[in-house]
């Protein structure tokens, strides 16, 4: 019985991409925040994980902190980074601040929507 082994080469590299990324030059790690948010709103999905890697835990503490709920707030954050992947205006600031005012803003929106029992209408 003769075992052998073929090979086979393709023209074009084979990369299997995330949901609603688009290849780039620069790997996500080596660009700087306002890059990944630019990447992110063009439909990077590679940017956007970049962006959540990079930002997560701290605004996950801050809703925390308002919410008083873990789960809640990585809910929040999760609904956050998916409104702030449609559009984010470059004259705002910095990407870490317009995220902590995003985060902030749904985080308090979500307070005034509970009920006088805790539980949200």
């Amino acid at each position: 019985m003769n075992t052998t082994t073929t090979r086979i080469d393709y023209d074009f590299p084979i990369r299997a991409l995330a949901p609603r990324t688009q290849p780039t030059r620069r790997p996500a790690a080596a660009c700087d925040v306002d890059d990944l948010a630019e990447r992110m709103v063009l439909g990077d999905g590679v940017a956007l994980d970049a962006l959540k890697r990079r930002f997560s835990r701290q605004l996950i503490g801050i809703v925390r902190d308002i919410l008083g709920s873990r789960a809640a707030a990585i809910a929040l954050v999760d609904d956050v980074f998916e409104d702030a992947s449609r559009e984010w205006p470059p004259e705002r600031g910095r990407v870490r601040g317009w995220l902590l005012r995003l985060v902030r803003r749904a985080a308090r929106r979500r307070l005034a929507v509970r009920g006088v029992d805790g539980v949200e209408e």
